[in-house]
Order: C-alpha cells, then structure tokens, then sequence
C-alpha cells in the first residue's frame, strides 16, 4: 500500500472514533448508529492492501519513514466501545461506580451517637459531594468530622448544615491533587447525631440533591459513576433511672375502707413506671418525672398494718425504689346503742349487741374496762358475751369498745 492511502485510512478512522468520543466519552443514546458507523470502517480498513487486522484494543498503524517499521499507538476504545456482531473490536472492561453508603447502626434515646459514612472506592477518586436527609424529630445534627482515611488522606471536608434544622445536611470532600482514595471500604465522614429522648423504633438515613449536589469526580475533574446507598438508624429506648420516694400522700388509711387514688412525688419516674404496694404492682397514671398517681383498692386495706410503697422502673436500666410505708389503721370506733340497754341485776349471763361505727375485726367489747368474748359482725355492730357475775348487783357499768392498734382507740357508751 502506498503512503498516501494508509495515511488516508488513518485519518478517515481517527476522524470517527474522535466523532463517537471514544477517546473521552462513553456511548450515548445514538449508539445504535455509530456502532454501524464503526462497523464500516472497519470493513474498508480490513480491505486495504497489506492492512494488519484491528484486534483487542484499537491499534493505529502507519508506515515509518523508512517504511520498514510500524508504530502502534493505542487509544481508549476498547473502554467504551460494546462487542459488535462481527466487529474486530473487543467487550470494553467497564469501570465499577464508586458506592458512597451511609452505614447502619443502633443509637440510644437521649444520648448522642455517631453515624459513619463509607465510601467503596474504585481508586479514582478524588473529590465527592453529597446531601444526607433524614428525620429531624429523632436525630438532631450536631457535627461532622473528617473519617480516618479521610484524615489519613489529607482531604479537606467542607460542611453545609444551612439546612440541618430541616433535616438537610451537605458534606464536600477532596483530596490535594493528582491525589486519589485508595481502593476498598474507606471511612470518609463521621456525623454525629443527639437521639430525641422520646425516639424509638427506626429511621432512614437517605441522600438528597440539596444543599450539595451528590457527584464524586477524578483528579482530572471529571465526573464518575457513583451509587448512593442509604442506612437504616435504629433507635433504642433511653435507659431508665433508679426512681426515689420522698412522700405519699395519704400516708396513712383507715382499715376497712374504701379504695382511694395515692399521689407518690419523688424522682426519676418514667412513663413506664409503677406503683407497687407490699411488692405488687398496681394501676399508675404517669404525671411527671417526680409524680404518679395509683389505684389503691379496698382490699389493700381491709387489715390494719403498715405496707410500703415502691416505685419500679422497667428495664434498661431502671429498678426498684427505696419504700415508704403506708399506715393502715383501726378506725376510731363510735357507739350510738346498746341491746339489751339494761337488765335485771343477779340474771343470767346473756349476748350483748353493741352498734356504732369503725368497727373491725380485731374490735374488743369492754365491761368496766374489761375484755369481752367479741364477736365482729360488721364495721357498724359488735356482739360481747356478758356473764351472770358482771350483772350479780346492782350498778351502771361502762361499756366501751377498743381498736388495737395501729390507731389504738376506745369509745365510751
């Protein structure tokens, strides 16, 4: 072949791979075409005389001055350029997106705690941008720093929470170039996040378009492929505090009445905590952290005694108060009658009925101050056994009731 024409040859495919950017750019939506554009020059290349065969990675070859020698210089087609049916080109070796993750964690209610951001590094890269969103009522932004191979690198990282208090956050990194991260899992930025005390469940970091736009770019500026995944934040309750006492109020009821509410002040109460009266639990209202209400039933004070009161905090953390006992006490019982009121002196023994009010079990009918076999028929009636020697002669006895204690008290008929 003469000069002229495999110089004309080299210029003609020069001139189309500059044309479908094979040297800088990949395949766009008109592939279709250049693809039939390549493939016929191609043809008339393979059809020159004493034109080497096109083979692997596009090689250009033109005569040397003295024509005994051939230079090859290669281009970057085979990095861009698909197999063709019948082509003599080869499948391009393309490159892997770089991957930019926001990495799952567990973080605790009240606390602060840290989200790291890693990238999957192809080798190439030597700036990114990026805009993390996520759910201002649980996580409130409070800084970001550079993360170890980002620190290690010597990247610059520039931070945008102009947004934050929108749950908006923009990190910018890049290294000093011709620079570039080193392939593999690299930590780029460490985000540190406040937990509002009342989150719980779960909440998803994911990436925006505001206020940075996300792109990772080479040495040479120019953009890469890039993949952004985002991460899953699960949130675990605030560890509860051990709760304290310092008063109930009432401290004290009458045994055998009626179910009442007690208010219990003191610290550290949570939404979860409860009342527990002699160990067992029992209805609470939560008001504050130093104040609940509970229930307290009629059966919790049908004896006289003393029972404490603690409060539990459920777990984590969380325990058992110190107690403060409630004082159940003997009411101070009332006569208002007698039956029989009076009897013949020197009679037989016989049953007394004594009527009143605060009456209990542990009552004791009195004669001149006297026990008496009682008999506990309800907190308004007694019955005493009065003997034939109490009434031998003629007198007016006292008849009293007694309550023991706690509350100890008589009452004089």
């Amino acid at each position: 072949m003469s000069l002229s024409k495999r110089g004309l040859s080299f210029f003609l495919l020069l001139a189309v791979v500059t044309a479908l950017g094979l040297i800088a750019l990949p395949l766009r939506a008109s592939e279709a075409k250049e693809r039939q554009a390549v493939k016929t020059l191609a043809q008339r290349a393979s059809s020159a005389s004493q034109s080497p065969a096109l083979v692997g990675p596009l090689v250009l070859v033109q005569n040397s001055p003295d024509q005994n020698a051939n230079l090859k210089a290669s281009l970057l087609g085979s990095l861009f350029l698909p197999q063709l049916s019948g082509s003599p080109f080869l499948t391009p070796n393309l490159v892997n997106p770089s991957v930019i993750r926001v990495v799952g964690t567990t973080l605790q209610a009240g606390q602060n705690g840290t989200v790291n951001i890693e990238l999957d590094s192809q080798g190439n890269e030597n700036a990114l941008g990026f805009s993390l969103n996520f759910d201002q009522t649980k996580l409130i932004y409070v800084s970001a720093t550079r993360g170890t191979d980002s620190l290690n690198a010597g990247a610059t990282m520039n931070v945008n929470a102009s947004g934050a208090s929108s749950g908006r956050l923009g990190i910018a990194i890049g290294l000093p170039a011709p620079q570039t991260f080193a392939a593999g899992t690299r930590q780029i930025a460490v985000i540190t996040f406040a937990v509002s005390p009342s989150a719980s469940g779960s909440t998803v970091i994911e990436y925006g378009n505001s206020p940075i736009f996300p792109e990772v770019a080479d040495a040479d500026a120019n953009t890469l492929s890039a993949t952004y995944t985002p991460g899953t934040i699960n949130i675990t309750p605030a560890p509860s505090p051990v709760p304290t006492l310092t008063s109930i109020t009432p401290s004290s009821a009458i045994a055998g009445g009626s179910a009442f509410t007690i208010t219990v002040n003191g610290t550290g109460f949570v939404a979860g905590s409860v009342v527990r009266l002699g160990g067992s639990d029992r209805l609470t209202t939560f008001i504050s952290s130093t104040q609940l209400s509970a229930q307290i039933t009629a059966t919790d004070i049908q004896s006289a005694g003393s029972t404490p009161v603690t409060v539990f905090n459920p777990a984590p953390g969380g325990g058992t108060s110190g107690s403060l006992s409630l004082a159940i006490n003997n009411p101070v019982p009332t006569l208002t009658s007698l039956s029989p009121a009076s009897t013949l002196a020197g009679g037989p023994a016989f049953t007394l009925t004594v009527d009143g009010s605060g009456f209990s079990a542990n009552s004791v009918v009195r004669f001149n101050g006297t026990d008496r076999v009682t008999t506990f028929v309800n907190s308004t009636q007694l019955s005493a056994q009065i003997t034939a020697g109490d009434i031998s002669t003629v007198s007016n006895p006292n008849i009293t009731v007694f309550n023991p204690a706690p509350q100890m008290q008589s009452s004089l008929m």
